[in-house]
């Protein structure tokens, strides 16, 4: 018998996935459920106050800018004022 040669075992190709494959693709899920879940309640309530600040200041300041306007179109006099404020001068 020792003539005889045994073939070789032959890998199956596209017979699904290996369990390596498997765990390295739930792997890769759980890494991008936990950033989403991350992002969702650590990042963005962060942003989200910063955000209100900067629009609650942004209305403040468009008030204002608001009654200037109003103050600017009935008197000429006003209007040089508040120029002269803005400028510093």
């Amino acid at each position: 018998m020792p003539d005889e040669e045994e073939e070789p075992r032959r890998k199956k190709r596209g017979k699904g996935f290996s369990k390596r494959k498997i765990s390295a693709i739930i792997l890769i899920l759980l890494i991008l459920s936990l950033g989403a879940v991350f992002q969702h309640y650590c990042v963005e309530p962060f942003l989200g106050e910063l955000n209100t600040n900067r629009y609650a200041e942004c209305l403040a300041q468009k008030q204002v800018l608001d009654q200037r306007f109003v103050e600017c179109a009935n008197s000429n006099k006003a209007c040089e004022y508040q120029l002269q404020q803005c400028l510093g001068t």
